[in-house]
């Protein structure tokens, strides 16, 4: 069954996610995205493992993802804009860091 499969990896993903084994989240967020690419929860945390692992780029078009699927969220906008600042794009880092502030 397809929805036991993606429980699982999502399982599986969060734990290695939360013990902070970035490497082993990647992958299995990453077959996640493969099998589903509108969940934008699991596109948030194969871009924030992205994130810990310093593959800003790809990152950046995971968090940009979410956003074109309509999700907008405090935690994103933070997400996104130390990203941003940390591949040296500081204009458009201040401007999500403006739009988290009025989420919050």
């Amino acid at each position: 069954n397809i929805e036991e499969i993606k429980q699982e990896l999502k399982e599986k993903g969060l734990d290695r996610f939360n013990n902070k084994d970035y490497e082993a989240s990647e992958y299995y967020f990453n077959k996640l995205v493969q099998l589903d690419s509108f969940n934008s929860e699991n596109l948030y945390y194969l871009g924030l493992s992205y994130f810990y692992l310093n593959k800003y780029e790809d990152a950046i078009n995971c968090f940009g993802s979410c956003l074109e699927l309509g999700v907008f969220t405090y935690d994103l906008s933070i997400s996104l804009a130390k990203v941003l600042e940390l591949s040296g794009d500081i204009e458009t880092a201040k401007e999500y860091y403006d739009k988290a502030l009025e989420l919050k």
